[in-house]
């Protein structure tokens, strides 16, 4: 958060010959509207944002290589919130619960993409297949 302010400092200075008032107005509105994003989700305009990232490495257990890996990120899942009822909507637990839940399903997505299944594994011709690396 403090390196995306000084950025936009910087710009809206030398787009403004220094001038203090819309330097001071910028980060102010910053404070205000980025502060709950970055520290765990807030309301921004009537929307609520309940940011959610994860994390997720498999690692081969004998030598301690990463064979995949993968960051996901999910702020806002708009969809998936329209499908509930109005009065569960606005709960800060189910808007974290289902930007969660995207982010699993679309690392799950990855895995199946990149072939990482127990069912392909359980498959006769597998054994056959030499490794993926």
């Amino acid at each position: 958060m403090f390196a995306d302010i000084s950025w936009e400092t910087v710009a809206i200075g030398v787009a403004t010959a220094w001038n203090p008032g819309i330097i001071l107005g910028n980060v102010g509105y910053e404070l205000l509207t980025s502060t709950p994003l970055w520290f765990g989700g807030g309301y921004l305009f009537g929307v609520a944002m309940r940011p959610v990232r994860v994390e997720a490495r498999a690692f081969e257990t004998f030598q301690g290589y990463p064979i995949w890996q993968a960051m996901d990120e999910s702020a806002y899942a708009w969809g998936a919130l329209k499908t509930l009822p109005e009065g569960v909507r606005d709960k800060k637990e189910t808007q974290l619960d289902l930007n969660l839940a995207e982010i699993m399903e679309s690392l799950g997505d990855a895995l199946t993409k990149q072939e990482f299944m127990a069912s392909r594994l359980r498959e006769p011709s597998a054994l056959a297949r030499p490794e993926q690396h």
